[in-house]
């Protein structure tokens, strides 16, 4: 098991190829690609979502049902159970979350049923605006975030970092070791443990946040995470 600041070097060469510093920075996408409406009317239809167990009615493009197995949990099996059934498909505008905010990008909007509302799928078109390292999975197939929304002072120099600690009660995090490249900025905070010397310790964790002094503007970095998961910052 990688150490905290080795996991840093990794989660840092992971983006080491991001063009922070261009004119158009890409977008990053920290949320899913496919949002399913306001949710679902049973299991079995979650179910066959998450498998990708999909079933297209006549004239639904190719590229949806392609963008819909795409996001399959992985190691998710195909299910013997009721498929989802697409029922229709346009083109129009989804919104989005980013590490820089929400954004309205090319999506499918998509009628299927079992699903309340509409599924909202990031178009290829969308896709084609993003940037992820080349080893990444989709979001939608990360486990757990134990970095949480950050934010940054006006000038770009001060980060106020959130993650995922021990209660205040456990532990205290007096400051944070903090590592930059040109393309992305790791915090690695500093952990005073003043819970128990002994017996059992519950695992319970709690928002922590350390703030930090970047040695330049954050500017178009990405704010990386323990896992190499790109964090929002606002």
């Amino acid at each position: 098991m990688l150490g905290k600041r080795e996991a840093a070097r990794e989660a840092l060469r992971r983006w080491e190829g991001f063009p922070a510093h261009a004119e158009r920075r890409p977008i990053v996408l920290v949320g899913p690609t496919v949002i399913p409406g306001q949710g679902f009317l049973d299991g079995e239809a979650k179910l066959a979502f998450q498998s990708g167990r999909i079933r297209a009615a006549k004239g639904i493009p190719e590229e949806v049902v392609d963008l819909l197995h795409r996001t399959r949990l992985e190691g998710e099996p195909f299910l013997e159970a009721r498929p989802l059934l697409l029922r229709a498909a346009e083109l129009g505008e989804g919104e989005f979350l980013t590490d820089r905010g929400k954004r309205h990008l090319p999506a499918w909007i998509v009628d299927a049923q079992g699903v309340r509302g509409d599924l909202v799928v990031l178009s290829r078109a969308g896709l084609g605006l993003c940037w992820q390292p080349p080893d990444s999975v989709s979001p939608e197939s990360v486990p757990g975030r134990f970095a949480h929304e950050s934010s940054i002072s006006a000038d770009g120099m001060t980060l106020t970092y959130r993650f995922s600690g021990w209660p205040r009660n456990m532990a205290e995090y007096p400051g944070a070791e903090v590592m930059e490249t040109e393309s992305a900025v790791a915090v690695i905070p500093l952990e005073h443990w003043i819970g128990p010397t002994s017996g059992w310790v519950t695992l319970a964790g709690a928002v922590r946040e350390v703030e930090v002094l970047l040695e330049r503007p954050l500017g178009g970095r990405v704010l990386v995470g323990p896992g190499g998961e790109a964090v929002p910052v606002y």
